[in-house]
């Protein structure tokens, strides 16, 4: 049941990130002290942050690092999600083994984030292949948990 309930969640946030357009985001937001204030608890070493404002949700997206995070919250200062970069020799062994043996391993791998979340930390894939791109999700442990076709 938990699994479900978690592969459900991951599932719509995917799907509300993927379908973030410019015409749900507000790139000239300014977040409110108790959002603002809530990166800076997390994220105290986060310079050059920029503040959008996506489906009514606030995100920063800053340097740090040498990296760039994007870090989602909710109008209340509280934190959903940070998303990185990370290259695929830098992934777990156990994500590596995980993808590898999935039916998804003979897709063009474009890109990996490394999602956080209260819940744990995933690993979003963004694949390819002749029939389309699709999204997958795999946890620490190289366990899928979600899988999306992208529009």
């Amino acid at each position: 049941m938990i699994s479900r309930l978690l592969i459900g969640v991951l599932l719509v946030c995917m799907a509300a990130l993927a379908g973030c357009s410019d015409d749900d985001s507000d790139p000239d937001y300014t977040p409110t002290q108790i959002v603002e204030n809530a990166l800076y608890a997390k994220y105290p070493d986060a310079r050059q942050v920029d503040w959008k404002l996506e489906n009514g949700s606030p995100a920063a997206v800053f340097r740090m690092d040498s990296q760039t995070y994007e870090v989602w919250f909710e109008t209340n200062g509280t934190w959903v999600a940070t998303y990185r970069d990370i290259s695929y020799a830098d992934l777990p062994n156990a994500v590596i083994t995980g993808m590898d043996n999935s039916d998804f391993n003979l897709w063009t791998v474009l890109s990996v984030r490394r999602m956080d979340r209260p819940s744990g930390i995933y690993y979003v894939f963004q694949l390819e292949e002749s029939g389309g791109k699709r999204q997958v999700i795999f946890t620490m442990d190289g366990r899928l948990v979600g899988s999306q076709e992208e529009i």
